[in-house]
């Protein structure tokens, strides 16, 4: 897989935003040991790049309860908050692979949870003793100059959609717990509902029918076209 360069500046609404990707060796997460030394040698990767980047910031924000562990290890050094974001809609494998002691440690030096869903919160208070005020429910949002209503035929026909039909569409990775090919086999024999399916992977995905279209990953404008051709998402 083609890696992402070690450093690259964007301007994103008059803003610089500087994107540094470390470079460290990974050993997998099949064997524990070697799972945690791949997390520590990542850990001492990102230490030493925000070290060398010579960043002055308030917080540090972590998406998702892999790069908190990191985030917190730059916070502990340079005396910095902590704040997590967590979307897994499942990760008990992440609290398991981490000690109970360890895992309660790390939620009492973190300074804050932002969950994306009140089930999400309900998940963290149940595997840890944390003060709920320490989590905030905030759920994802969009780029609302990007995500806007469109034409909805006029899209059907820029992306070759049959214009009587019904229009379900899916976004998301093709993975058994987003369900795509739950929806697909509840479409199957209804000819008039066509379901459109976008997104990559390889564990859950739909086989092509008459009515079950797959159109892989797109870019985002695309997807707010498929998005506008729905009947339902």
């Amino acid at each position: 897989r083609r890696l992402p360069p070690p450093l690259i500046s964007e301007n994103l609404g008059g803003s610089t935003i500087t994107v540094v990707s470390p470079r460290y060796f990974s050993f997998g997460d099949r064997n524990p040991i070697l799972f945690s030394l791949s997390y520590r040698m990542k850990e001492i990767a990102a230490l030493r790049a925000y070290k060398n980047s010579g960043s002055s910031v308030d917080a540090l924000y972590a998406h998702f309860l892999t790069s908190g562990r990191t985030a917190l290890a730059i916070g502990e050094k340079f005396k910095l908050p902590v704040f997590v974001a967590h979307g897994e809609s499942d990760f008990s494998e992440q609290f398991n692979r981490m000690a109970r002691g360890s895992a309660q440690k790390f939620y009492n030096d973190i300074s804050g949870v932002i969950a994306v869903s009140s089930h999400i919160k309900r998940h963290i208070l149940e595997h840890v003793s944390i003060d709920q005020e320490k989590i905030i429910v905030e759920p994802n949002g969009i780029h609302t100059s990007i995500f806007q209503p469109m034409d909805k035929l006029e899209v059907r026909r820029q992306l070759g959609i049959p214009e009587e039909v019904i229009v379900v569409v899916f976004v998301g990775t093709m993975i058994e717990r987003k369900g795509p090919r739950r929806l697909a086999q509840a479409l199957q024999g209804l000819k008039h509902i066509h379901g459109y399916f976008v997104g990559k992977g390889k564990e859950s995905v739909p086989e092509a029918g008459e009515n079950i279209h797959l159109c892989g990953e797109r870019s985002q404008a695309e997807v707010v076209e498929y998005l506008n051709s729905a009947d339902m998402f």
